[in-house]
């Protein structure tokens, strides 16, 4: 399930600018647990201070785009009625399904479970 959202999304953004970029690398490393600033800096070969200085330049964070891609991703799975919300909670890096759910409502004031109430 992840594999096949996680590919559409990849193949469009792979090669953008930095913001992209990290985008892409939380994406990859969702499901794999804790993605940090680190983890993320790593892989496009720049300390952390150097990503959070490109980052600034698009007037953004990593914080700001790993909740952005999370939300995302935690739509798409909420609007399938099949996914439970332990497991929507495990694949975008919550060990909690209470964290997950607080996140969710602030980022759509809306708790998981009205939001797939409102699309279904």
């Amino acid at each position: 399930m992840h594999d096949e959202m996680l590919m559409k999304y990849l193949v469009t953004i792979k090669q953008g600018d930095i913001v992209q970029q990290v985008q892409s690398i939380i994406l990859e490393n969702l499901p794999d647990g804790q993605v940090t600033d680190k983890l993320v800096a790593g892989e496009l070969n720049l300390s952390e201070r150097s990503m959070q200085r490109r980052l600034k330049e698009h007037q953004t964070s990593f914080r700001f785009l790993l909740d952005g891609v999370r939300e995302m991703v935690a739509k798409q799975y909420i609007e399938n009625p099949v996914n439970r919300m332990s497991d929507i909670a495990f694949l975008i890096g919550f060990s909690e399904q209470s964290a997950f759910s607080r996140a969710f409502k602030k980022w759509t004031g809306k708790t998981p479970v009205q939001y797939r109430d409102s699309v279904n």
